[in-house]
Parts: structure tokens; C-alpha cells; sequence
């Protein structure tokens, strides 16, 4: 039997290794564009959904 077809003694990261400054950096650029995102529905719920009243 092939021993690269068994399983490492070590386990297997989920993700590959970055640095915590990328992995803040792509965090903050994705909430970003989440907000974005939100703010967006909102002005077309806005503009073509019924209105709610104050």
C-alpha cells in the first residue's frame, strides 16, 4: 500500500497558513462591503416597498 494514501500522523489544517494583519485586512474589506450591501437593500426596499410610517 501506498503510504502518501494513508492518513498523516499530523491533521490537516482547514485553511492554509496566512498572516493574522491579511486575514484581518480580508475580514475588515468583507464587512465592508457587507454594509455596503445592506445599506443598498435598504434604499430599494425604500424606494419600492410599502411604506412602514414613523
Amino acid at each position: 500500500m501506498d503510504e502518501s494514501a494513508e492518513a498523516p500522523d499530523t491533521p490537516v489544517k482547514e485553511f492554509p497558513t496566512a498572516g493574522v494583519g491579511d486575514l484581518a485586512y480580508k475580514l475588515e474589506r468583507a464587512l465592508e462591503r457587507i454594509e455596503e450591501l445592506e445599506e443598498r437593500v435598504e434604499r430599494l426596499e425604500g424606494r419600492d416597498g410599502p411604506e412602514t410610517g414613523a
